[in-house]
């Protein structure tokens, strides 16, 4: 049994990803190749250990005390720089084609946003997310109804203190 969304998402796209050469393949999302494969798991596990870390660092204090960790925010923001620099590279987080960590990563940045996070000190991080939104299948129905619904449950948490 698999507890990491992560680890899911690559399990996923290995045993139902379509065996084809198409923008959304398993070979495009999850490539074999070694290195490919090698890149797209760093900015999986800059997500997981850096950057959601950060962002949940910063929205777990409004459950608790109806304010968000503000003391959270040099942290949450030197992660959003190294992703800026990271997509300053390249259209997507490992090159020119969307992967896996593209899908997973505009989960956590999609939080930041539904609050109205200002991300405009990270204009490489607010070109990808828009293209992410536009060109993902199924961004709104997978996504963002989920996000709105957090959104609405996290303010209920903001007024109530």
């Amino acid at each position: 049994m698999f507890y990491y969304s992560r680890t899911i998402c690559k399990y996923l796209v290995e045993k139902y990803g379509s065996t084809g050469t198409g923008t959304y393949s398993k070979n495009r999302l999850y490539p074999a190749d070694l290195q490919k494969r090698a890149t797209i798991d760093h900015r999986l596990d800059f997500d997981l250990g850096a950057l959601y870390r950060r962002v949940s660092d910063y929205f777990t204090p409004a459950f608790m005390s109806g304010h968000y960790g503000t003391a959270a925010l040099p942290k949450l923001n030197a992660a959003l720089e190294i992703l800026d620099a990271y997509l300053a590279k390249t259209k997507w987080l490992t090159g020119p084609e969307v992967t896996l960590a593209d899908i997973v990563v505009v989960v956590t940045i999609s939080s930041l946003e539904i609050v109205g996070f200002d991300l405009n000190a990270y204009p490489n991080v607010l070109r990808w997310f828009e293209d992410a939104r536009n060109t993902l299948p199924g961004y709104e129905e997978a996504n963002h109804k989920g996000t709105v619904e957090f959104k609405e449950y996290l303010f209920s948490k903001l007024k109530n203190n």
